[in-house]
């Protein structure tokens, strides 16, 4: 019998495979110019699809790592931080 686990997790590398290079787009058009709303929204989907895709592997050191990326764009995406302190 194939063990679920071991499913979910090559379908969790999957798909934070593709998450990751994804960031890595908008991050690059974040460091581009002045920060485009929707450029700060795409990077906050991403981040916390990565955050929640990641709170399901047991003590995944990714979680807290979205979490605190997660925070730092809504900073940005607030006016609270500049862009350039990222």
């Amino acid at each position: 019998m194939t063990d679920p686990y071991k499913i979910f997790f090559g379908e969790f590398l999957d798909s934070t495979e593709s998450l990751v290079e994804r960031l890595g787009v908008e991050l690059t058009a974040l460091g581009a110019g002045p920060p485009a709303p929707e450029v700060l929204n795409a990077l906050l989907r991403g981040l916390h699809s990565l955050k929640g895709n990641s709170s399901f592997v047991p003590d995944c050191p990714i979680t807290p790592l979205a979490h605190a990326a997660e925070e730092a764009v809504e900073a940005v995406r607030d006016g609270r931080v500049a862009a350039a302190h990222l």
